[in-house]
């Protein structure tokens, strides 16, 4: 019926929402100052080179807005730093700091570990059976 499926939905929901907290707890017991979100776009810049906020955007599913309020805070503390494209004065290319390519590695860390205790006991083949099922209905919802 119709509420099984609303039921189902907000389950998903729940556990993304637990998974958030559960590796937010562990980043701020590691005493790393990043949260997911912003490893999420770390993450992003560190291994696509000259990437656009707008494409970072697309590829968080997160609105530019919110894109760019997470890397003001990344700039502020210092991660990350906007520099002019040499060869488009138009353009701004965002760069990993020293300093944040450090807390992203820790960060990363810990995010894996945790991620992978939070999927604990899930074996591939069901991995792959669920993650076609989310595939499904972002497909339906596009």
């Amino acid at each position: 019926s119709s509420n099984i499926n609303i039921e189902f939905i907000n389950y998903l929901e729940n556990t993304l929402k637990q998974h958030r907290k559960y590796i937010q707890t562990n980043l701020i017991k590691h005493g790393i100052d990043i949260t997911l979100d912003q490893w999420l776009v770390l993450d992003i810049i560190v291994n696509r080179k000259n990437i656009k906020q707008t494409e970072i955007a697309e590829k968080t599913s997160k609105d530019t807005a919110s894109v760019t309020r997470i890397i003001d805070l990344l700039n502020k503390k210092a991660y990350v730093a906007r520099q002019v494209d040499p060869n488009n004065r138009r353009r701004i290319i965002l760069g990993i700091s020293d300093h944040g390519k450090k807390e992203y590695v820790k960060a990363s860390e810990v995010i894996i570990e945790f991620t992978n205790k939070a999927l604990g006991g899930l074996k591939e083949k069901r991995m792959k059976k669920i993650r076609k099922v989310f595939k499904n209905i972002s497909k339906n919802c596009g």
